[in-house]
């Protein structure tokens, strides 16, 4: 994309334009790095045995909690460095795109991979605050003598709430770390200093965002559940669930970048906007 003479305000439309335009002029570079860090975990899911214990577990199946246990870490911890690798790769296209500079797939890779540190460090410390932060709210429906179903009930609700406020002013933190290098208070700090003003688009952006994936996933998986039943006919279950993963993972592709990439937009834009600076001057990646 050529670089922009002059950064748009910040908006829901701006916001969306800009995305809709970077995916239209390099779908096949997105597509690209999403089927690329989509790969570690469907590897786990087919070729170890995290997905037959997960489908056991839920079907109320008997497992090993040892066993269980050490897949289900190793699967958190696989997806914690991919996640901060990817986001990493989509954010440095995305603004090095939007800034007019060239990319290409493996100056992507190799920033995402520079980036894992500051990505899980972010990871980690997010993970250890919800946890924090639930534990006062569990604790408080009890104090308060609800009963156990009423107590359940208003801890989901008041963690959720707690999640989603944070959501909104957490929507660039990964952002921020990854291209900037950020610890995980600097990331969360200049999250919240970049958000401040826009959380109500940010609010929509965010409700959309869960709305369309949600609703694209399910209507792809429907298809492909759909066209890949006579294909796989007469093979075993365990073999049909295979192939239907691997090929809803290649068709699910255009909507994982689509998704990774509206925050990383979102973070250049308000980064510009906020820090009063010009497109070839924002320090990042650097």
């Amino acid at each position: 994309m050529t670089a922009l003479a002059t950064p748009p305000p910040f908006s829901f439309s701006a916001l969306l334009r800009l995305t809709v335009d970077e995916f239209i002029d390099r779908p096949g570079h997105y597509c690209a790095l999403a089927l690329i860090y989509a790969a570690p975990g469907l590897m786990l899911q087919l070729f170890t045995p995290v997905g037959a214990l997960q489908m056991t577990a839920a079907a109320g199946g008997e497992v090993s909690p040892q066993e269980f246990g050490t897949w289900i870490s190793v699967a958190v911890l696989v997806s914690l460095v991919v996640t901060a690798a990817m986001i990493g790769s989509f954010t440095y296209s995305v603004v090095s795109s939007l800034r007019g500079a060239p990319i290409s797939l493996v100056a992507a890779l190799g920033h995402g991979i520079g980036s894992i540190t500051h990505g899980v460090a972010l990871g980690l410390a997010l993970a250890a605050g919800l946890a924090l932060l639930t534990v006062p709210a569990a604790a408080l429906p009890l104090a308060l003598g609800a009963s156990a179903d009423a107590a359940n009930s208003l801890v989901l609700i008041l963690v959720l709430t707690l999640v989603f406020a944070l959501m909104i002013r957490f929507f660039v933190a990964w952002n921020v770390a990854v291209a900037e290098s950020a610890w995980p208070l600097q990331a969360i700090r200049r999250s919240i200093f970049l958000t401040d003003g826009s959380r109500m688009t940010i609010l929509g952006v965010f409700v959309a965002l869960v709305i369309g994936t949600l609703l694209a996933s399910l209507v792809i998986g429907g298809l492909v559940a759909l066209l890949m039943t006579p294909v796989i006919r007469g093979g075993s279950p365990e073999e049909g669930l295979r192939t239907i993963q691997a090929v809803g993972a290649v068709a699910s592709a255009p909507v994982s970048a689509f998704s990774l990439m509206i925050p990383a937009t979102a973070y250049f834009l308000l980064s510009v906007e906020k820090d009063r600076r010009n497109l070839q001057d924002a320090q990042v990646f650097e």
